[in-house]
């Protein structure tokens, strides 16, 4: 079950840059982890992996669009594609299109910024209900530096909104998968 909420966690490395975000959505879900085996740099390759089919056609025609206006594309922000797990991420690289902006045991959070908005994406780990759950979410936090910043991310948002939900329920899907081999 994925659990919608428009605040940030009280654990997210997100709280200490709270007040400057316009855009708040957090999506949940628990999973258990029965081989203890889901660390943040598992997550992250999951999130990169996960998203639906349908994206790719959505990314493409949001490039083309956003071009035009001299802002940053998909094309400009991938340096590699994620297909393996490396070992370790670290501030500053690059994970397909997203940049880490901040990092810890049970957080990534990922980013970019623009001269139309910022955002950011943390990808959050903490203990679950039970000894082997964990509560894994996707929170998106936006900054307006404009307002052509809210006014593309008007047509945005709603389908940002399924995007995340749809990538969070695959996300979990092969959680559960991985769990029971």
């Amino acid at each position: 079950m994925i659990a919608a909420n428009k605040d940030l966690p009280l654990s997210s490395l997100l709280q200490k840059q709270s007040a400057t975000f316009d855009y708040v959505d957090s999506y949940q879900s628990q999973v258990t982890d029965k081989e203890q085996a889901l660390d943040i740099n598992r997550l992250l390759v999951l999130f990169l992996t996960s998203g639906p089919r349908y994206a790719d056609v959505l990314l493409t025609l949001r490039d083309r669009v956003v071009n035009v206006f001299g802002l940053k594309t998909s094309i400009h922000l991938r340096d590699e594609e994620v297909e393996n797990e490396r070992p370790k991420y670290e501030i500053g690289e690059r994970a397909g299109m997203f940049r880490i902006c901040d990092l810890c045991d049970h957080e990534m959070i990922l980013g970019e910024n623009d001269k139309h908005l910022n955002f950011r994406v943390s990808l959050l780990m903490e203990p679950g209900e039970q000894a082997l759950d964990k509560k894994v979410a996707i929170t998106t936090a936006v900054t307006f530096n404009n307002f052509f910043g809210k006014l593309y991310f008007f047509p945005v948002k709603p389908i940002h909104r399924i995007l995340v939900k749809s990538t969070l329920k695959n996300m979990v899907e092969k959680m559960n998968q991985e769990n029971f081999k």
